[in-house]
């Protein structure tokens, strides 16, 4: 018997620095065919591939579409994960600003501090320097007691720093690229903090796996 025919790799949107501002949208989404929603970017999980060059400065919108129900205060709830509807925006491997609005700036920089309400859009720009490495890194939200459900539910995206013309070898630099952004879910532990979190949102997500057959 023959190979069977596999599904074509499909890849995220891509966004570039260089095009101005982008939104990107936070809200509930489908977990694959698993039968539940999660919290993503832009409709789906992974959200859009974000792409920046040295000396660039990424704008980026944030949209937080995230039921207001869901937000409930640390006060109220019995363990760690609370205020999981409150968002911003993180990234992993820019040499970039931590500051905000708090500190004098216009717009946020990778503060992990900073906070979008449901409903709210807040605006953030990361800037790198001229002489800044070229990378494979990536983003997703920080807020203090949500991080683990809103990142750990798929709501995190690819983002590349460009290298310079020139800095690779012609052998590496005329390859295709393919980008494979691979996640882990515990669906497990996904619904245990959302049972703490007092969040509709992943409650049911173990059944609703076990009732899809996964």
């Amino acid at each position: 018997a023959g190979w069977a025919a596999a599904a074509e790799l499909t890849f995220p949107s891509e966004l570039q620095a260089s095009d101005g501002e982008h939104t990107l949208t936070l809200g509930h989404v489908s977990f694959a065919d698993y039968g539940f929603d999660t919290r993503g970017f832009n409709g789906g999980i992974p959200g859009p591939t974000l792409r920046m060059k040295p000396g660039e400065t990424l704008q980026i919108t944030l949209q937080n579409d995230l039921s207001t129900s869901n937000n409930v205060a640390c006060t109220q709830t019995a363990g760690e994960f609370c205020e999981v509807a409150t968002s911003n925006l993180h990234t992993h491997g820019l040499h970039i600003s931590s500051k905000g609005v708090e500190d004098g700036l216009t717009y946020y920089s990778d503060d992990i501090f900073a906070e979008a309400e449901p409903g709210e859009s807040v605006q953030f720009q990361f800037t790198i320097p001229e002489n800044h490495m070229g990378g494979t890194h990536w983003y997703h939200p920080h807020h203090h007691h949500a991080t683990a459900l809103q990142a750990g539910g798929g709501a995190a995206g690819v983002l590349i720093v460009e290298d310079p013309d020139g800095y690779l070898p012609t052998e590496y630099s005329s390859m295709v690229e393919k980008i494979l952004f691979i996640s882990g879910h515990n669906l497990v532990t996904l619904q245990s903090m959302a049972v703490s979190s007092q969040s509709t949102l992943l409650t049911g997500a173990v059944t609703a796996a076990e009732s899809a057959g996964k």
